[in-house]
């Protein structure tokens, strides 16, 4: 049985051990001369202004990063709600992004291993819990015994951190190469989730002063175009969340003209209230949209 021990790279790069550290969240590897992006926590800086799987980060504020540990000693300097300049390369092009470092994750260790059986199975042996896909859907969750054996069946309300273990499941696959190999494979693996401040429905137009700020159809059933307008200029920030504060979708304009335009689509998101939001630096200007 070959066994694979996972430290994921989180806990080597972004996370600090002073309290007062802010974070950017993302794991990384050094790759050629730069910290290549291998992981993006949800409701993290780095979910917020766009940074994506992939990018290679040169620098921070203007000082050079050619590996992962320069990376972890530069953001390292900086606070919670500290504003840092990201420079990144993305498919060959360089890019310039400003967040805001937040808060520190909750942290949540595992025992998994990802069965080889008739379907793909990943049992998290400390919670006696089996999570089985079929076609990369969730199909089943089972109560197991030690072994991982299937006792009984589960319904997904009945499984407290279901929600945690499906985001590890889908943090393994991005971060680890795939394996075609018939072993089961073993991990000894450190969760990382960001809990997001509460959404405020009521913070509509609070600062960023905004000429055009249209969503139609509003109530929708998925489909709809968002049309935004301001005076304000700089790096512009597109984000939709859910309820919980969860971003659903980001997007990042680095020269902002005044004007954005987008249709989006989120029919296979939950039904519910979400919120969209634009921010320029440190306005922000908020409104509601239910999916019906």
């Amino acid at each position: 049985m070959k066994k694979l021990l996972l430290s994921i790279l989180i806990t080597s790069t972004l996370f600090a051990t002073a309290a007062s550290n802010g974070y950017l969240g993302v794991s990384v590897n050094t790759y050629k001369n730069g910290a290549q992006v291998t992981l993006v926590l949800q409701h993290s800086a780095a979910k917020l202004a766009g940074i994506q799987l992939k990018d290679i980060i040169t620098s921070v504020n203007g000082k050079t990063i050619a590996t992962k540990e320069e990376l972890v000693s530069e953001l390292s300097k900086f606070n919670i709600d500290e504003k840092v300049s990201i420079d990144l390369i993305r498919n060959d092009k360089p890019l310039t992004i400003t967040t805001t470092l937040g808060k520190r994750p909750y942290a949540k260790k595992y025992i998994i291993s990802k069965q080889q059986k008739a379907e793909e199975t990943w049992f998290f042996a400390n919670e006696k819990i089996a999570l089985v896909f079929k076609k990369d859907e969730l199909s089943t969750i089972a109560q197991t015994d030690d072994k991982g054996n299937i006792q009984s069946l589960l319904g997904k309300e009945s499984v407290a951190e279901i929600d945690d273990m499906l985001e590890s499941v889908q943090q393994l696959k991005e971060s680890q190469p795939a394996c075609n190999c018939k072993c089961d494979q073993h991990y000894n693996f450190t969760f990382y989730k960001i809990i997001p401040d509460a959404v405020k429905p009521e913070s509509n137009n609070v600062s960023l002063i905004v000429d055009k700020f249209t969503i139609a159809p509003n109530p929708t059933d998925g489909k709809f175009l968002v049309d935004f307008a301001s005076k304000e200029k700089g790096l512009l920030q597109f984000a939709i969340l859910d309820i919980a504060g969860r971003t659903v979708k980001a997007d990042v304009v680095q020269a902002f003209d005044g004007f954005y335009t987008k249709q989006i689509n989120m029919e296979n998101e939950a039904k519910g209230a979400y919120f969209i939001q634009f921010q320029i630096g440190d306005k922000t200007s908020t409104k509601k949209i239910v999916l019906q």
